[in-house]
């Protein structure tokens, strides 16, 4: 689990090219383009940055098309007023990195606004938690009791919190049955979603190294985006 100071610069410089792929996406985004361009001008600018490939199909997903866990992008259009769910996830030198997040078109209503500030919330409560020392269970169990206490727990369908390296999403996985401890160079995502709602569904990802008194964030991708 603990990463060689090499593998952390290659993992450091992956979440680089995933913002690279990020800025490219809100630029882009807009009513009347489908969720594939999006997603052909992400991993467009992520190749010209260095990425080999991908973790998973970078998510591009509008709407109603937000509700599932792994959406599949679509020619679907972004309409005035939508959600747009972005998950970006490459591959460089077989290192991975991974940023999620939601980007409003519009206003597409109260629902998706107040679940999006949970989201946040717990994700930030998350990251405050991360020392060496600490279960990573105790960590992801933050991040459920803020969702849960906003009445939005029966969303959260799967563990929050895993490692991220030569997979995307790879064990640890620091589930409630995991009694993995977080160590000095280990690193991790933060994962607060919430999936198969009336309104769809989103993600807030973040990676972070734990460091020898806490944690180092591996980007600062803003968590408010409006279009």
């Amino acid at each position: 689990m603990q990463k060689s100071s090499n593998e952390i610069e290659i993992i450091r410089y992956a979440y680089k090219i995933a913002e690279a792929g990020f800025q490219a996406a809100v630029n882009t985004i807009q009513s009347g383009v489908t969720e594939r361009e999006i997603a052909a001008e992400i991993d467009s600018a992520m190749r010209r940055a260095g990425a080999e490939g991908t973790g998973i199909d970078t998510i591009v997903a509008s709407g109603p098309n937000t509700r599932p866990i792994l959406a599949r992008s679509t020619f679907r259009r972004i309409e005035e007023n939508d959600s747009v769910l972005l998950t970006i996830a490459p591959r460089y030198e077989g290192y991975h990195a991974a940023i999620g997040r939601m980007v409003m078109v519009g206003n597409p209503g109260k629902e998706i606004r107040r679940a999006l500030d949970v989201a946040i919330q717990a994700q930030e409560a998350c990251a405050a938690a991360l020392r060496p020392g600490i279960e990573g269970r105790e960590v992801e169990a933050i991040g459920k009791k803020i969702v849960n206490e906003a009445g939005l727990g029966q969303y959260f369908l799967y563990s929050g919190v895993h490692s991220v390296c030569v997979f995307e999403f790879e064990p640890p996985i620091f589930g409630p049955s995991s009694p993995a401890v977080l160590k000095k160079d280990i690193i991790i995502s933060i994962y607060i979603l919430m999936f198969n709602t009336s309104w769809g569904g989103l993600r807030v990802e973040n990676g972070y190294l734990i460091t020898e008194n806490g944690f180092e964030p591996f980007h600062q991708t803003p968590y408010h985006i409006q279009k």
